[in-house]
């Protein structure tokens, strides 16, 4: 049998971790560690109908809800299976073998992994010895070589951020090179302005978002991108059939059109983050 040379030393492993996530504190994956209100659990159980089961969905009600909540356009928008697609979808749609993409590193993985599953040069820019980024080898590594920078901003899991005006720096200095940049904004909610603004100047400018994090809906897999109408048309062409489930499109839905718990949830982090930050600090830890 034949299989890509490539992909034979690729070593992935299936997300199996044991844990108890009923009555278990789930700290290590960034989700969400309080159960949501009892009355918007129940409302969300009662979107589920026999047609959310047996029809294939239909995603235009998503798409104009995400147009309303940030004031774009619906064509603006790609819903995707968690920001893990939107990454797959760039590295399929924007780069061939043997080009170079610069993402800041440590981050999430899924960049490096799909960097070697697309055969693409992942040049990493990291960090100085007080945790800033390395904002200036940023600026020298981008080429007409390069086929995109991925900024996750904030960063994780070391945190830093760029703001909207240092961002559209970094935009049209990608621009001069046409080079794509990409700003992941998953955790967005909790430390950095969204640069979604930014797309109505620069077409070169895509955005990330999910309901995983700030939202705490990990479980219904449902993220997408932000950008200029054609070339939101053009990363779409290799879209599956449809772009989520039902059930996961409603819940999002939902979330948009009660936006009060995920800012009741982002602040209740805030507090907890803070007080861990001050417990610590009593520990000198």
């Amino acid at each position: 049998m034949k299989f890509k040379k490539h992909l034979v030393d690729l070593k992935r492993v299936r997300t199996s971790l044991g844990r108890d996530m009923e009555s278990g504190l789930c700290l290590d994956r960034n989700e969400r560690v309080t159960p949501l209100p009892q009355k918007n659990l129940e409302e969300i159980r009662n979107l589920i109908t026999s047609a959310t089961l047996s029809c294939y969905p239909e995603p235009d009600s998503l798409y104009c809800k995400l147009a309303q909540y940030f004031g774009k356009e619906e064509g603006n928008f790609y819903i995707t299976n968690g920001i893990t697609e939107a990454i797959h979808v760039i590295y399929e749609t924007l780069t061939n073998p043997g080009d170079e993409v610069i993402v800041i590193d440590p981050t999430f993985p899924m960049y490096s992994v799909y960097a070697k599953a697309f055969q693409v040069n992942y040049k990493s820019v990291g960090f100085n010895a007080d945790l800033s980024l390395k904002t200036d080898q940023l600026y020298e590594m981008i080429n007409d070589k390069t086929a995109f920078v991925c900024l996750p901003n904030p960063n994780l899991p070391i945190e830093s951020y760029l703001s909207v005006s240092e961002i559209k720096k970094l935009v049209q200095k990608c621009k001069d090179h046409n080079v794509w940049l990409f700003v992941d904004e998953a955790y967005g909610c909790f430390g950095a302005e969204s640069a979604v603004n930014l797309i109505d100047e620069f077409d070169n400018l895509i955005l990330f978002q999910t309901f995983s994090k700030a939202y705490g809906m990990a479980g219904i897999r449902v993220g997408f991108m932000v950008g200029e109408k054609n070339v939101i048309d053009y990363l779409a062409k290799t879209r599956s059939l449809v772009e989520s489930n039902g059930l996961s499109m409603a819940i999002a839905e939902y979330m948009l059109e009660h936006s009060e718990i995920m800012g009741d949830y982002v602040r209740e982090t805030k507090l907890g983050r803070d007080f861990l930050r001050e417990e610590l600090d009593s520990m000198k830890i």
